[in-house]
């Protein structure tokens, strides 16, 4: 599997599918905030995502997972 760097075109896809204020990174969002995203429960790893989305319907899920799959 390979993976795609996040691109500053990629934010603005999700932007339009979430809106703006669902679609956290390291540089918009407060890090306590942030950084609750990038562990687990065991709080044994600690990984930053590069993006941080938070869709409030299926069909938002549909979309981001197909443009993901496009990337």
């Amino acid at each position: 599997m390979t993976f795609s760097p996040l691109t500053p075109e990629l934010v603005v896809a999700f932007e339009g599918i979430v809106g703006p204020a669902h679609v956290l990174t390291a540089q918009r969002t407060e890090a306590l905030q942030y950084e609750t995203y990038g562990r687990d429960h065991t709080e044994d790893f600690h990984f930053a995502p590069d993006v941080v989305l938070r869709p409030g319907t299926t069909e938002e899920v549909s979309q981001i997972m197909r443009l993901c799959h496009e990337h």
